[in-house]
Order: C-alpha cells, then structure tokens, then sequence
C-alpha cells in the first residue's frame, strides 16, 4: 500500500479493506448496455485479455468476462479481491 501513500488523510495510507463488505453489498453495478457501447466504440471484448487495475470487488471485470474477454482483477486490498 506505499504506493497510496498521501491519498489519505494527514499522509495515511488508504486501505478499503474495513468496507470491503459494505461494499460488495452496496457498491451499485454496472449497466447491462455498457458492453453494447464499448462495441460501440470499436472495442472487440470476446477473446481479449484484460487487466482490471483497482478491481476492487470485481464488478466490472464479472462484466467483461461475461461479454468474452479473459480478465485478471488486481486490487492491494486482500479483503476486496475475497468479496469478488
């Protein structure tokens, strides 16, 4: 978590692992239409590979990996990655 250093307050480390509960039952998904606009864009997901940087409980990887694409979901709190 050094790497978080100064995000918080007074220069404390950041760590949301104490929420990761709260979180993974209240953090809002995202739309089913979302995958549908990034094809819209022009991004091609089935067959990618994909690195879901900040993951936290993994609800947007979930969305990817549905949509065909291989992701890894790399978070620094241990307590998020469990509650994906």
């Amino acid at each position: 978590m050094r790497w978080l250093r100064g995000l918080g307050r007074a220069g404390q480390p950041v760590d949301f692992s104490p929420a990761a509960s709260d979180y993974a039952a209240h953090r809002r998904g995202f739309p089913a239409s979302l995958c549908a606009r990034l094809a819209d864009a022009g991004v091609h997901l089935p067959g990618s590979r994909l690195l879901d940087v900040a993951t936290g409980t993994g609800g947007l990887g979930r969305v990817l990996a549905r949509a065909g694409a291989r992701v890894v979901g790399l978070d620094p709190a241990v307590a998020l990655l469990r509650e994906a």
